[in-house]
């Protein structure tokens, strides 16, 4: 079975090595969904493989069917927990970088968007962290979320904690 040079595919987990051969020669991406995995009783994927055959990898939800939200910051949560039990745990930073530039990589978008660099389109938010987690800062993000200070979309200001108060905070009408 061919793939398709530059395709997508979900779920790599039950490849193996001529399968991802196949994946890397096709400069193809591989799309990890770890709560579904989990929830359809399949083990960690081995994304260390993955991107060690440098394939690029992505970092989804899958759907409702089989995760229990399309949130992308619980889904990085839980796989920097879930990948710690096995003999190559991802790390928080490889995870930030599947969720952003390897997610826009995957989709075709990575010459504009994914990362922050001269030219490309700046969505990002701004994170409050608790004091004294600048040490270990990529995993505080993933498993204390921390407060939304600011988002950006395409460089513009969408939301700005600092002109709207919180939502606990607003009068109501």
């Amino acid at each position: 079975h061919g793939v398709v040079p530059g395709g997508l595919l979900v779920d790599g987990c039950p490849l193996e090595e001529a399968g991802l051969a196949r994946v890397a020669a096709a400069g193809a991406s591989l799309c990890h969904c770890p709560r579904s995995n989990a929830y359809l009783g399949q083990p960690p994927a081995p994304v260390a493989r993955w991107l060690a055959l440098g394939i690029p990898v992505a970092l989804g939800t899958d759907s409702l069917a089989s995760s229990p939200s399309l949130d992308l910051w619980e889904e990085m949560a839980f796989a920097y927990l879930w990948h710690r039990a096995t003999p190559e745990p991802l790390t928080a930073e490889a995870l930030l970088a599947m969720a952003t530039a390897g997610s826009a990589q995957a989709l075709g978008w990575g010459d504009r968007c994914g990362r922050l660099a001269p030219g490309l389109a700046a969505d990002l938010v701004a994170v409050e962290v608790a004091p004294g987690a600048a040490s270990h800062l990529p995993e505080r993000l993933l498993l204390d979320r921390g407060r939304v200070r600011l988002t950006l979309v395409a460089g513009r200001t969408l939301w700005d904690a600092e002109s709207e108060p919180p939502a606990d905070r607003r009068e109501s009408p």
